[in-house]
């Protein structure tokens, strides 16, 4: 399968993991940490989504 290549210029509300690294400029483990504690993953179906906004604020919180 090939990957293909996500940008993050749109103003998505979910996007999903490869993105979330893209965005964090981490790796899949800190990424997926970062989201659980955050408590913005979302589950359609069998596909995973991340709620930026939830992420934001949690990263804003932590921060100060």
């Amino acid at each position: 399968m090939r990957r293909t290549k996500y940008s993050n210029d749109t103003d998505a509300i979910l996007i999903n993991t490869v993105q979330l690294q893209s965005k964090l400029n981490a790796g899949y483990k800190t990424a997926v940490t970062i989201s659980e504690e955050a408590k913005a993953r979302v589950f359609i179906g069998r596909r995973v989504f991340h709620n930026v906004t939830k992420i934001e604020r949690y990263l804003e919180k932590i921060a100060m």
